[in-house]
């Protein structure tokens, strides 16, 4: 039996059919990305069908949103296991949908895991499957490339490097870059909101660009150790790090420099992180008392795990649910823990410290998964920039150990700590440099932005994800005519 064409290609006189697109996107994150995907779905195919497990943003479009996904947002394989009742019984319904209903596409937004069972699902219904935003299992397992290939018909990447990685890798791949980068060129925000905080900053970090700052004219002579050629390589591509500027206090400001503390959207993280985040702005205040700390809470509920933290220390920090985009908007330096976040901040130019607290098991199984050199996404993109770099350890070798050595350490633009220990000394005083020293800040805002020009290349990676889609779509519809 022959479809008839989604597109014009339809004989005037046919009806052209209603596309189905089933949605799966259970991180938070995700929701809001897979939100904007069926809005511009929903352009490209104005009768579109579409029905999912996602979350609240999702819901608020046209979308059918059956089970909300992001309730079950979990990390490490403890927590899933408790879930797994929740996973079997969505599964189940999934495999009805498919069968029965027999959508055009499935569509996966992140959430490895969970929408590894959704993607097998689809394949054994015969159900073609796109993932967007897809799981970065070349930093986790990269022997899940595997079944990458086998449950998917195609893939949107993000970021050259993955692209580049599952293509060579044998995974059907097109980059559409990050829709980070432009929810941050066209943000909604709440404009009273901002305005009450009296920011001394506007928006994106600016700073004078990498060109203005001097430059020594023989560091390979004055010094030799690893983490100096390190910085030198670094500067092949962020040559301010070679920079010369004497120390000077942060410029006097019309406004409030803010320290935004992002806690993460899954409950393990704020619970598991908040006081060594807390802990950290302490000190950054103990060296830089001008510093106002502000938290950004995702949940209400996560808003009540740091006021109680807060109230145990006798800290009055603000605490504001659902701003997030205007407090990172506001700070003049961040605190975060890992997570996509690192895009957004990327794509704002904020200076950032990036703390994780882990337990000692999970620290231990890194040595075995992790397979590069950072768990920071901007960190991945600065050194997947530097020549003769690359993100990955070489193939077949572990990591070894979980600390970064000197040379990796002296590449990172959002310094990382992860660790089963407290290192809120180490985040507090490059937090504090930042605060106090002018320069040092400026310097590290204009690599950002040589950074963010160098990876923002799409003028809109939702649209031109749905072009692929599209293609996609009409590609199968042609090869189903031809039979």
């Amino acid at each position: 039996m022959t479809s008839v064409p989604f597109d014009a290609s339809a004989a005037p006189s046919e009806t052209p059919r209603r596309p189905f697109f089933f949605i799966s996107a259970g991180d938070p994150s995700g929701d809001a990305h897979a939100a904007r995907l069926v809005e511009a779905l929903e352009r490209r195919f104005p009768n579109a069908r579409f029905v999912g497990y996602a979350g609240p943003k999702t819901a608020a479009t046209s979308c059918d949103v059956r089970v909300d996904l992001t309730q079950f947002a979990v990390m490490w394989i403890g927590r899933a296991v408790a879930n797994l009742p929740n996973f079997v019984r969505i599964l189940k319904n999934a495999d009805k949908i498919f069968r029965d209903e027999r959508p055009d596409a499935v569509i996966l937004v992140d959430f490895p895991g969970f929408n590894w069972k959704i993607a097998k699902k689809a394949k054994a219904a015969g159900v073609p499957v796109v993932y967007f935003m897809p799981p970065q299992i070349w930093g986790w397992g990269q022997w899940r490339v595997k079944k990458m290939r086998r449950l998917t018909d195609l893939v949107l990447s993000c970021f050259a490097f993955e692209d580049a990685w599952f293509r060579e890798n044998g995974v059907r791949a097109t980059l559409v870059g990050h829709p980070f980068f432009e929810s941050t060129r066209n943000p909604q925000l709440d404009a009273a909101f901002l305005a009450d905080l009296g920011s001394a900053e506007n928006g994106r970090s600016t700073a004078p660009s990498l060109a203005d700052f001097s430059k020594t004219s023989d560091i390979n002579a004055k010094v030799g150790d690893e983490t100096a050629a390190a910085t030198i390589q670094q500067s092949a591509v962020f040559p301010a790090l070679n920079a010369v500027a004497p120390p000077s206090p942060a410029s006097p400001s019309q406004g409030a420099q803010y320290l935004t503390i992002l806690p993460g959207s899954r409950n393990q993280e704020v619970t598991g992180n908040i006081a060594d985040l807390l802990t950290t702005a302490e000190k950054v205040v103990a060296a830089a008392p001008n510093v106002r700390p502000v938290v950004a809470a995702f949940r209400a509920e996560h808003a009540e795990v740091v006021r109680a933290e807060l109230e145990r220390r006798g800290l009055d920090y603000p605490v504001h649910v659902g701003k997030t985009p205007e407090l990172m908007r506001a700070a003049t330096c961040c605190l975060a823990v890992s997570g996509s976040v690192s895009i957004e901040l990327l794509s704002l130019c904020k200076p950032t410290v990036i703390l994780y607290r882990i337990g000692k098991p999970q620290n231990f199984a890194l040595r075995f998964l992790k397979r590069v050199k950072y768990i920071t996404l901007t960190n991945l993109l600065a050194v997947s920039r530097v020549p003769g770099e690359t993100p990955f350890y070489p193939k077949g070798e572990f990591a070894k150990q979980t600390e970064p050595t000197a040379r990796e350490r002296a590449l990172m633009l959002f310094p990382e700590f992860i660790s089963p220990n407290d290192r809120s000394d180490e985040a507090a005083a490059i937090l504090a440099d930042w605060f106090l020293d002018a320069a040092s800040r400026n310097r590290r805002i204009a690599e950002l932005e040589t950074l963010r020009q160098a990876t923002d290349f799409v003028d809109s990676p939702i649209e031109l994800a749905v072009e692929k889609i599209a293609e996609e779509l009409a590609r199968r519809d042609a090869d189903s005519l031809s039979l």
